[in-house]
């Protein structure tokens, strides 16, 4: 199993009309400056971020095993409304895996002043050119 890691840098805000992503400096849990998306909003407008990474043999291929890893700050969903998942997907975008990222749904393996640290295990979808990452949020930033 390999580890795939996120890089603030590799994403951009996805195509949806009522989108609300933008790119932030943040304090990480030790109160030093990180980059980091912040997505989201109270309302239940939907907003997703989104990168891409070219299948190559031997490094990223369809059907291995992999495991995304990422810090999350969030994910209490306490009034149960709220969406926040990871979605992964090649090139059949309708049969993708879902990773719902709030706590009572994936645990994640550290809990660090409010960061939560999560290594995704998935196998990947198979697609001809590229994986498609994409974190999505509704009802909560």
């Amino acid at each position: 199993m390999f580890d795939l890691f996120f890089c603030p840098e590799r994403w951009k805000p996805d195509e949806i009309s009522s989108n609300i992503a933008s790119q932030v400096t943040v304090s990480d849990f030790r109160g030093k400056p990180v980059e980091a998306w912040q997505i989201g909003d109270w309302s239940q407008n939907w907003s997703a971020i989104q990168s891409t990474i070219n299948i190559e043999p031997g490094w990223l291929e369809s059907d291995g095993d992999y495991r995304f890893c990422f810090w999350l700050n969030g994910g209490e969903n306490v009034a149960q409304d709220e969406t926040c998942m990871l979605e992964i997907f090649g090139d059949d975008w309708e049969n993708r895996p879902t990773f719902r990222l709030n706590r009572e749904h994936t645990k994640p393996l550290i809990e660090k002043n409010g960061w939560l640290l999560f290594a995704i295990p998935f196998k990947a979808p198979q697609a001809e050119k590229m994986l498609h990452f994409r974190f999505v949020a509704a009802g909560a930033v």
